[in-house]
């Protein structure tokens, strides 16, 4: 039996709904079967078992769990994460994933994960594959939420990005057990950053000639400006050619190095010479 603080919900506790969720932030959802099985394996699923019958300490039979304010059934979510969820089935497609600010759309896909929402999991992944995220917020969701086509990529990210936050990243690696993957993969980014840093230092036109043709648009003035600006974004040091809302967008070093030559700042006049994409010159990342 659920106790009588229990507030109920003022957007999603329709009087006309057929079932009721509690929340662990003590929120009464009522809300419809027929949507929920309409959407979800799980609540298809668990709507189709057969509920025990039991009685209270007077004897009389309980409402059927999920019937009633006082005996709702009880979800194992915030508040937020079931409000993504009703958003997401009484307001899609009026209101698109692609419009939901980043924070909710991983509220979203984490709770359709754990509801089986398939087709708005698979909405959320699309929408959350163009959003900028760290590389491991990126692979947390990705283990969680069971999006296997981006590990890689997180693993790639990971090893190329230009702020390393230890705290954060050792977190999510830690508490999933997984510490020497974490270990291979700072190995691997400290030898990437090793091997542009040597680039920056050398004669050489391209970080890996092999992977690149021969022939470049870039003059000698452009090249050696292009170095000094990768050694700034190595050392993380581009305010002076960047703003921080500039940066964040851009996370990896190929991103900065390109964003920083594009910029109004002094040098910021080669940027004519920048290969543009479909060009010949590729930049280089950890798995090459």
């Amino acid at each position: 039996m659920t106790s009588h603080i229990a507030n109920r919900h003022e957007k999603y506790y329709f009087e006309d709904g057929s079932v009721i969720f509690l929340t662990n932030d003590k929120t009464l959802f009522r809300i419809h079967k027929s949507v929920l099985k309409l959407h979800s394996t799980f609540f298809d699923d668990l709507f189709e078992l057969e509920q025990p019958k039991t009685k209270g300490e007077d004897g009389k039979p309980l409402p059927v769990e999920g019937s009633s304010d006082n005996n709702p059934i009880k979800a194992d979510v915030q508040d937020a994460e079931f409000e993504s969820v009703c958003k997401a089935l009484y307001q899609m497609p009026l209101t698109s994933p692609s419009e939901l600010p980043v924070d909710e759309a991983i509220a979203l896909l984490r709770v359709s994960t754990k509801f089986q929402l398939e087709d708005i999991h698979d909405k959320v992944v699309a929408t959350l594959e163009k959003a900028t995220l760290s590389p491991w917020t990126r692979y947390s969701l990705a283990v969680d939420c069971l999006i296997d086509s981006w590990i890689v990529r997180c693993y790639v990210e990971i090893c190329s990005s230009v702020d390393y936050h230890p705290t954060e990243i050792l977190a999510e690696f830690t508490q999933r057990g997984e510490d020497a993957k974490l270990t291979r993969l700072l190995k691997l980014r400290e030898e990437y950053r090793t091997k542009l840093l040597l680039y920056a230092h050398s004669k050489e036109p391209f970080p890996y000639p092999k992977l690149n043709p021969p022939a470049t648009s870039l003059c000698s003035n452009c090249l050696v400006y292009s170095k000094k600006v990768l050694v700034q974004v190595l050392s993380g040091n581009t305010t002076a050619y960047i703003d921080e809302s500039i940066a964040n967008s851009t996370p990896l070093f190929g991103e900065r190095v390109i964003q920083v030559i594009r910029s109004p700042s002094p040098g910021g006049r080669y940027m004519r010479h920048l290969p543009r994409k479909g060009g010949g010159h590729r930049w280089p990342n950890p798995r090459d």
